[in-house]
Formats: C-alpha cells, sequence, structure tokens
C-alpha cells in the first residue's frame, strides 16, 4: 500500500493546495489595501533586483509572464509605488525605480507578512524549514530546466525534431511524385 503523503503523484496537488492555501491567509491578513498579490511580488522583485531593473528581469525573476508583470507595473506606476524612466535612446525600454512611497508599502505589508508567516511556521524547527527550503530550490530549479527544453511527444523525440522529419518525409514525398 502507497502512503499517500509520500507518493509522488501526490506531490504536485500538496504544493499546489499549500501554495494556495498560504496565498489566501496572507491575502485574508495582510493584502487589506489596494494592493493584491501580483502587485505586491512585482513591488518586491523590484525592490530586491535594484533599482534600474527592467520588465524581463521582473518577469525571469518571478518566473511569470510579461504580461502579468507589465499589468502589476501599470498599477504599481498608477499609484506612484514606482516611477519607468527610458534606458537611453530606446524609449520602449524603460527602468524601474521604487518610490519612497513603493518602499513604505513594502515595508508596511512585509512586517504584516511577517507575523503570518510565524504563524504559518511556528510548529517547524529551523532545519526543518532550511530542508524544506533546499527541496523547493532543487524543484524550481529542475522545473525551470524542463521548462526550457524542447517539447517532447513521446520517447526521446522533441517536437522539432518530430517537425524536421515531417519535413524530409514530405520533401522526399514532393520530390518523388515529380
Amino acid at each position: 500500500m502507497v502512503d499517500k503523503k509520500t507518493h509522488l503523484c501526490a506531490v504536485g496537488i500538496h504544493l499546489d493546495v499549500a501554495n494556495r492555501l498560504w496565498r489566501s491567509a496572507m491575502d485574508k491578513s495582510v493584502f487589506q489595501t489596494a494592493i493584491n498579490h501580483p502587485h505586491w511580488l512585482v513591488l518586491r522583485a523590484i525592490i530586491e533586483l535594484g533599482d534600474g531593473c527592467t520588465l524581463t528581469q521582473v518577469s525571469t525573476f518571478l518566473h511569470s509572464e510579461i504580461s502579468t508583470c507589465s499589468r502589476a507595473i501599470v498599477f504599481l506606476e498608477k499609484n506612484e509605488l514606482i516611477t519607468r524612466q527610458a534606458v537611453g535612446e530606446d524609449m520602449r525600454a524603460k527602468s524601474l525605480f521604487a518610490t519612497d512611497l513603493g518602499h513604505a508599502i513594502h515595508h508596511e505589508i512585509d512586517i504584516s507578512a511577517e507575523k503570518v508567516r510565524k504563524k504559518l511556521l511556528a510548529d517547524i524547527t529551523p532545519e526543518q524549514l532550511a530542508t524544506f527550503l533546499h527541496v523547493l530550490d532543487s524543484i524550481k530549479d529542475k522545473a525551470a530546466r524542463i521548462i526550457e527544453q524542447p517539447l517532447f511527444i513521446s520517447g526521446n523525440e522533441s517536437l522539432s525534431d518530430n517537425n524536421k522529419n515531417e519535413d524530409h518525409e514530405n520533401k522526399k514525398s514532393v520530390g518523388s511524385s515529380r
């Protein structure tokens, strides 16, 4: 009999449920302002990456879609939590800067979030937390590598390899029908 808590198929479900419950606890306790979780993540990323970071850097840092980050940046700028400044001659490229208000909101939310984190992690030892974070880092690294690989259909053949084979077969059949 397989232990439901350690079965590999259940890992993804447990990660997803834990993430949703964590976010719900944070939303209920922390995000009582107009700023929501995606806005907070982008603001935090801008502060962590440092003044002058770009949308692409924020998106990469968060492993999030550029469009999601872009919408959050528009909100943060409208609410004067960040500013965007053109980079050199290219008016399309913008550097992002947290404003004093952005830093203040970040600090305020971080204090509230820390209280919730302490409640959620109260019965977990520092050693357990270190191990858990190590495991999560390993999963994130491996998932990022898988995402960067070509799409696989079956076996060891990638979608791009399959398309090459189909193109080659099509050229052979076109050539033989002439």
